[in-house]
């Protein structure tokens, strides 16, 4: 009896093996969203990976040799780009040994990532000593592509905090501000639209009731940092902090 050698066919291995799996990414991510992987009893084929269909193919690349699967444009939660925008994305990969193949139809569920709230600041001011209070950057512009409102913000003296600097606010939209003269920072708060928001933080004033406001410094770096109200249910974000300038004559 001559038993004759038969090329098996390879197998997929990856995300648990078998026609279908699924994974979740998440959004803005660019790493690797999966490497297929394969076995094949007769250790001597070198797999070939490819996509072969799936309704969302044309997002997804794929490398030949390692199997590793890349979005081609980076996923957006909030603006989905598979065929029934539902973040659902569906692509069929194969293995080949060169003779016989295996199949798997793969979902990747792209999941809400904590989008920050981000502020522009591009305002300045003059401030003479002894002056009224200024306002210090009606320039103050404010985004969130995933969130429509904001709980809080902190606006600080960052740089050559002084004696007798101060920052105020008058409470408006529900929004109110509490200052500490010793760190220099304006605590504001209250849940309200980031249109509110912007148009409070266009009208934070500084003055100085010092008789000697350049003691330490002819400048004064003010940080503005914002955080949002977590109405995408994926946390709170804060921005990143982004500066004023204030001069003092």
């Amino acid at each position: 009896i001559t038993v004759t050698d038969v090329n098996e066919a390879p197998i997929i291995t990856s995300n648990g093996g078998g026609s279908t799996g699924s994974i979740s990414f998440a959004e803005n991510a660019t790493s690797t969203v999966i490497t297929v992987t394969s076995s094949d009893q007769d250790g001597t084929s070198t797999a070939s990976y490819s996509i072969i269909g799936g309704a969302d193919q044309s997002d997804f690349s794929i490398n030949s040799s390692s199997g590793a699967i890349t979005f081609n444009v980076t996923p957006n939660y909030e603006s989905p780009h598979d065929a029934d925008t539902g973040n659902n994305y569906i692509v069929i990969v194969e293995v080949s040994d060169g003779d016989n193949t295996d199949s798997q139809t793969i979902t990747i569920t792209v999941i809400n990532a904590n989008d920050p709230p981000v502020v522009t600041a591009n305002g300045s001011l003059s401030y003479t000593e002894n002056g009224s209070a200024a306002v210090i950057d009606n320039t103050i512009a404010i985004s969130d592509n995933a969130d429509t409102q904001l709980t809080g913000a902190t606006v600080t003296i960052s740089s050559n905090l002084t004696t007798g600097d101060v920052l105020a606010l008058s409470t408006q939209f529900g929004i109110s501000g509490s200052y500490n003269s010793s760190t220099g920072v304006l605590t504001v708060s209250g849940t309200a639209t980031l249109a509110n928001y912007q148009t409070v933080l266009k009208t934070i004033t500084f003055n100085s009731t010092s008789e000697d406001p350049t003691v330490t410094n002819t400048n004064r770096t003010i940080t503005w940092v914002v955080t949002d109200a977590n109405s995408d249910g994926v946390g709170a974000a804060s921005s990143s902090g982004v500066t004023s300038t204030i001069t003092i004559t």
